[in-house]
């Protein structure tokens, strides 16, 4: 059950406990209070009847019972029962006689009249005529419906009131504890749709351990990385301006010689020819992040060994190595490394990492490949010999037109969109890829190491 859940269902409860205990209390109060009340009447009573029978005997009895039956005010009858055993007004009996507490017939009478005796106090009084007779005062709580008896009656609308008092009070806090954070988070979505992107929950919604919590801290997590996508869309454009104004700039030079000359040398022709193509490929590159990252791009699953296409790829990589001076240190595994996906951007996405790492690495040194089988994923790791990438660049080098600033120097690499298109693969491939500086024990930085995670054969969910 979620934390939501059990504050609800914890307020309802507490709520039904509340409004049982407080029941069981008033009920408890009003039994009390009406039992209190019948001993003062009957006592009432007694004493009524007393004189009654002095004044005007039997009659004067009778006629009092009557009186006594028709006030609805009181808590009990009073019955009339005689020596006899008859009841004066020929009223039925109760089934079980509440047995006398008070004196008996032949105890010390506690009240006297003139004329009649009154035994007091007791549960049920007996009166003493001057003839000899004496009649037994039997209390009988009046037929008030099937709720009597548990004072129900009258402590209906105590018991309503505080139901009322109860829930409200509950009901308004738990109404508070969940209205509350709701309305921080309408807030918020309102404000980050209105374009405000630094806007985030407050504290005091975060620090809840519901649902209610945990939304709030993924919608303060959507909200950074939202800013953050807004703001590298901003720099790409940025980015994509500089780089593409660039070549059209030389494009522009070389074509304003072409004009002041009858006949273009044949590097001018060849300058303007290169950035051509150096543009074609920009926006080429551009695309293709744009479709691998929207979904639209066409994947052709099929299995690929990993070991077999590395193999294809060191030859090539190897033979541009050794025309600059560098070395490639690759061995086949024994097993095959199976996966399911794409050859051409799988490939593509392997040649970008190492080509990369070709141009970075010192002249002299070697960039080395290798495979680890991991659990669920087949991961292909290339590490040069280089300056590596400062700390805070290492985590933007995947993405498009980002500039990576040597860790050791300090200069500008070359921008470009060779890695962000790996990163592309890789994460339409459901895989993904990261970088980190291979230091020594005193810290100092050995090269860069770039690791692709491709899912194993069987693992890859659908591109």
């Amino acid at each position: 059950m979620n934390r939501l859940s059990v504050r609800i269902f914890v307020a309802f409860f507490v709520t039904l406990l509340l409004v049982l205990a407080g029941a069981v209390g008033i009920t408890t109060w009003t039994l009390n209070e009406r039992e209190a009340r019948a001993t003062r009447e009957l006592q009432a009573a007694a004493e009524q009847a007393a004189e009654a029978l002095a004044l005007r005997g039997r009659t004067g009895l009778i006629n009092w019972a009557k009186k006594q039956r028709g006030d609805s005010s009181t808590a009990v009858v009073i019955l009339v029962v005689d020596d006899l055993g008859q009841e004066l007004l020929d009223r039925p009996l109760p089934p079980e006689l509440p047995a006398a507490n008070g004196a008996d017939a032949d105890e010390e009478l506690t009240a006297d009249l003139p004329i009649v005796g009154l035994n007091l106090p007791g549960s049920r009084p007996t009166l003493y005529s001057e003839d000899g007779e004496h009649f037994e005062l039997i209390p009988v709580p009046r037929d008030r419906g099937p709720l009597a008896a548990l004072g129900l009656r009258e402590s209906a609308p105590a018991l309503l009131l505080l139901a009322l008092v109860v829930t409200a009070l509950i009901s308004g806090a738990l109404a508070r504890s969940l209205t509350g954070p709701i309305v921080d988070l309408q807030s918020t979505t309102e404000s980050l749709a209105g374009g405000k992107l630094d806007s985030r929950v407050p504290a005091r919604t975060l620090r809840r351990k519901d649902e209610l919590g945990r939304f709030s801290r993924s919608l303060n997590t959507m909200a950074e990385r939202l800013a953050s996508l807004v703001n590298s869309r901003d720099e790409l454009l940025r980015n994509v301006s500089h780089e593409l104004r660039s070549p059209l700039t030389r494009m522009r030079l070389a074509i304003g010689l072409a004009r002041q000359s009858a006949q273009p040398p044949a590097d001018t022709l060849e300058r303007i020819e290169t950035e051509t193509a150096r543009l074609d490929g920009l926006i080429g590159g551009v695309l293709d992040v744009a479709r691998l990252d929207s979904g639209r791009a066409e994947l052709r699953r099929e299995q690929i060994d990993l070991a077999t296409l590395l193999a294809s790829l060191v030859q090539d990589a190897t033979f541009e190595a050794e025309s600059t001076g560098r070395h490639v240190d690759w061995q086949v595994p024994t097993d095959p490394c199976l996966i399911e996906g794409d050859r051409q951007w799988v490939a593509a996405a392997i040649e970008n990492v190492v080509r990369n790492a070709l141009r970075y690495t010192p002249v002299g040194s070697t960039v080395k490949l290798r495979l680890e089988r991991m659990t669920n994923t087949i991961d292909v790791v290339v590490s040069d010999s280089g300056a590596g990438i400062a700390p805070e660049d290492l985590s933007r080098v995947f993405e498009p037109f980002q500039r990576a600033t040597s860790a050791a120097s300090g200069s500008e690499g070359s921008s470009g969109l060779g890695l962000a298109i790996t990163a592309s693969v890789l994460r339409a491939h459901g895989g993904s890829v990261s970088a980190h500086n291979r230091k020594t024990q005193n810290g100092s930085v050995l090269g860069l190491e770039i690791r692709l995670c491709w899912p194993a054969e069987g693992s890859l969910q659908g591109v």
